[in-house]
């Protein structure tokens, strides 16, 4: 069992092309917005090429959006504190591309032991819950370990986990930036609105 979390964890942060990010993730981050403007911020951040055109984007939406009329926002949380927001969704914003790196370099490896077609499932299913799970990556893990093991070949399982471990843990190594985007979560707010 323990190595099967291993597996889903590692797994979990592999893939090929990145998920787009979700609405009700955007609506997450921004609580206090108008919800019609996060819609249209999340279809052009899904239209963007680049992490920096992203974030660029979502610094001057937050100039004229952050909080809609007749919002109250709690003293203290940040969704009310410009700057605050800017670096709260600045690191969601990195750790989709990083998590998009990762799951490239991951399922990239698992291809070196079954084939191609069953590495591609594997990696379709992790974006799946991703857009099941709005982007929270703890929340992808748990999911995609309960349902990532049926698609590797029983006689697979074992190879399929060690390369998943060992190509994560020589990405993160390299990528010291990488791996401390993914520790982002969505925890970052202080308010439950």
């Amino acid at each position: 069992m323990k190595e099967l979390l291993l597996l889903f964890t590692v797994i979990l942060l592999s893939g090929a092309n990145a998920q787009n990010i979700t609405n009700n993730a955007m609506k997450t981050i921004f609580k206090y917005s108008d919800p019609a403007a996060v819609d249209k911020l999340t279809t052009a951040l899904n239209k963007d090429t680049t992490t920096a055109a992203q974030i660029k984007r979502v610094t001057s939406w937050i100039d004229k959006n952050l909080v809609k009329m007749g919002a109250k926002v709690p003293k203290g949380a940040i969704e009310g504190n410009k700057t605050a927001m800017v670096k709260y969704v600045t690191g969601f914003l990195n750790s989709r591309a990083s998590l998009t790196k990762l799951v490239n370099k991951l399922f990239d490896a698992v291809k070196t032991v079954v084939p191609t077609a069953k590495a591609t499932e594997m990696k379709k299913l992790l974006w799946k819950i991703d857009k099941e799970t709005n982007n929270d990556l703890p929340k992808t893990e748990s999911e995609f370990d309960k349902r990532v093991v049926p698609i590797i070949p029983k006689d697979k399982q074992s190879a399929v986990f060690s390369k998943l471990v060992s190509t994560k843990k020589d990405f993160l190594t390299k990528n010291p930036q990488d791996a401390k985007n993914l520790q982002w979560t969505f925890k970052g707010s202080t308010s439950s609105g």
